[in-house]
């Protein structure tokens, strides 16, 4: 008498694919946000809807509105997992570095003290590879981040550079709290401006509400410009897939 075969044990894959789509989706998305903050590739943190997209449909997860369910959540997780890595790089105290300028030459920009709550700020620009045959008019904006609001501004004296070098600095009182930036230039008739371009200037907050003031500012990224990207792309997904589907019929 032969015996009915047993119906095979059903694993559960589900749970599994849970898991699997959670790593396969965030992974990514930190090593594009890593890539941001330390190299400065803003462009790669759009490719996280394109991640969880990926991850969602090798684990099996179909449908608008199963894939927004499941998406939604990564990308909240992916803007304050990013928070969590911009926030101790940028909340340092920062004595000086150097960059090119907008024109030619080098500069070397100082902030100090750089965070915490202060009531006076300390910036200077030293500016290098100066032609020395014009004569400047210097100037220095403090700017209220992240709208770029002009908060305080500074204006100096006409020079010029005989050596080819010119330094010049401003200690600016009572600003508001929050986070800054600053621009020095060295306008001159005739010719481009010596410009620093927009530096990250003083924090002038306590590092929780400097974290709290980051999470608030990249809410339009995350859960609005990547978030509409996701959305965006769910849709195309959805659109191929009816009409690969229809064309199988007509063939058919």
């Amino acid at each position: 008498m032969e015996s009915t075969p047993k119906e095979p044990q059903r694993r559960p894959i589900r749970k599994k694919s849970l898991f699997i789509f959670v790593i396969g989706a965030l992974v990514p998305s930190v090593i594009f946000e890593l890539l941001y903050v330390y190299l400065g590739l803003y462009e790669l943190l759009f490719f996280i809807p394109f991640a969880i997209f990926v991850s969602l449909h090798y684990t099996g997860y179909w449908g608008i509105r199963l894939r927004l369910k499941m998406g939604l959540p990564i990308i909240v997780a992916a803007w304050l997992i990013f928070v969590g890595i911009a926030v101790p790089v940028s909340y340092v105290n920062v004595t000086s570095f150097s960059e090119p300028t907008i024109n030619h030459g080098n500069v070397t920009i100082g902030i100090s003290p750089y965070v915490g709550f202060n009531s006076t700020h300390y910036v200077y620009a030293n500016f290098t590879g100066l032609p020395t045959n014009v004569s400047f008019h210097p100037e220095i904006y403090l700017f209220t981040s992240p709208d770029y609001l002009n908060q305080s501004y500074v204006s100096f004296n006409r020079t010029t550079a005989p050596l080819g070098y010119l330094n010049i600095s401003h200690v600016f009182t009572n600003i508001p709290s929050g986070s800054f930036y600053f621009e020095a230039k060295l306008n001159y008739t005739g010719g481009s401006n010596y410009s620093t371009g927009f530096v990250r200037g003083p924090i002038n907050q306590g590092e929780l509400s400097y974290t709290y003031s980051m999470i608030v500012d990249y809410i339009p990224l995350f859960l609005g410009l990547i978030l509409i990207l996701y959305i965006a792309g769910l849709f195309i997904a959805k659109s191929i897939s009816n009409s690969a589907s229809n064309r199988w019929k007509y063939y058919k």
